[in-house]
């Protein structure tokens, strides 16, 4: 064999054992990227679940107020109608005769630590509350309440009624971030788009 054989042999070797390692090398990179590619997907997959996660942690968070923020009670009474419109408590105002009406109040209790606003009761049918007694009754504003801070309660009375109708009574409020929500006495709260109180 002469040196020019021999050399072509030896190109001929090394050519070929440089193609199978390329060869090689491909299959083993393509393997790394298949792997890679799996780990990805699992990894969007992970991702995908801790988002899952913590839009449900923040939304129970953003209606955590909202279920502490509850009617507490509510009744009906038979009292004296007042004079012009003046609210219904049990003295200091002339009765304007001895025609009695029905009251029917809804105790707003907020057990949250953050204070709620535009507060309202409403009475079936959409009948709003007419007037809030706040400080055990020594106060008495026109409903609704612009707030109610953390730990407080309120009773609201509606205006004066023939008899006792009403059958079901739901609060409105916003929360402190600015959503807007309802209560029924059960104690379901949903949330409302926008506030029309």
């Amino acid at each position: 064999m002469s040196a020019t054989d021999a050399a072509v042999w030896i190109a001929a070797v090394s050519a070929t054992s440089a193609l199978a390692g390329t060869v090689v090398s491909t299959i083993y990179q393509g393997r790394q990227l298949r792997d890679q590619g799996k780990l990805l997907r699992r990894q969007v997959e992970f991702l995908g679940l801790q988002t899952e996660d913590l839009l449900d942690s923040a939304s129970a968070r953003l209606s955590e107020q909202a279920s502490r923020v509850r009617l507490d009670s509510w009744v009906s009474r038979l009292m004296p109608k007042l004079s012009g419109d003046s609210p219904p408590t049990s003295g200091g105002f002339r009765p304007r005769s001895d025609e009695a009406a029905v009251i029917t109040s809804a105790l707003v209790v907020n057990d949250s630590e953050r204070p709620v606003r535009h507060v309202q009761v409403r009475f079936e049918d959409a009948q709003s509350a007419r007037w809030v007694r706040i400080d055990s009754g020594t106060a008495i504003l026109p409903a609704p309440l612009q707030g109610l801070g953390p730990s407080r309660s309120a009773w609201f009375d509606s205006d004066y009624q023939k008899a006792y109708t009403i059958t079901s009574v739901a609060l409105r409020f916003t929360d402190a971030r600015g959503r807007h929500w309802q209560v029924d006495l059960a104690g379901n709260f949903e949330e409302i788009a926008s506030r029309d109180w």
